[in-house]
């Protein structure tokens, strides 16, 4: 799984270096400025790491949580697991395009690929707010409540994170299809 994740971050790199070279030579667009071709490589390269940290330190929350059994028996860090797959799936699918559609200063893959990512960048985003959402009630109600803790289970907090999904993901692909 590191192996996979050392590969996905290579060529994520890799992808985002190419792009700032085919872009600094004027292949793909005119309108890109040659001497604004360092700026360019760096924009390259630093969106390139963030998304990379971010992929990264979201599947070590997952694996932490999955590999500790300590973590694993407290019903809030469910929540915490969640989140992260939630944060993985904007970085995996929503930060990549919108770092093309940054770099190249327009969109060039394609209608049917922007619908496709708008929908993800709604979905994958409002569940991460979500996510935040949950963990803040679940903090609260802790706090508030005295009985919540010794009451709370895994059924309960999947209950809690179970309605805004189907809700938000019904709402994001009607407009693809």
């Amino acid at each position: 799984m590191v192996m996979s994740a050392h590969l996905l971050m290579t060529s994520l790199l890799l992808g985002f270096v190419t792009m700032a070279i085919i872009c600094y030579h004027g292949d793909i667009y005119s309108r890109v400025d040659r001497s604004a071709g360092a700026h360019l490589l760096v924009t390259s390269l630093l969106l390139g790491l963030v998304i990379m940290a971010t992929i990264v330190g979201n599947v070590f929350v997952m694996v932490a949580i999955a590999v500790e059994r300590h973590l694993r028996v407290n019903v809030a860090n469910y929540l915490i697991a969640s989140l992260a797959v939630a944060d993985l799936l904007v970085a995996a699918l929503v930060m990549p395009l919108a770092a093309v559609n940054d770099v190249t200063h327009g969109w060039p893959l394609g209608r049917q690929l922007c619908d496709a990512w708008v929908s993800f960048d709604v979905l994958c985003c409002t569940s991460s707010i979500l996510h935040l959402v949950a963990i803040s009630l679940d903090r609260y109600w802790a706090v508030t409540r005295v009985d919540y803790i010794h009451n709370r289970s895994a059924l309960l907090l999947i209950k809690l994170l179970k309605r805004p999904h189907l809700s938000d993901s019904t709402r994001t692909t009607l407009p693809i299809v």
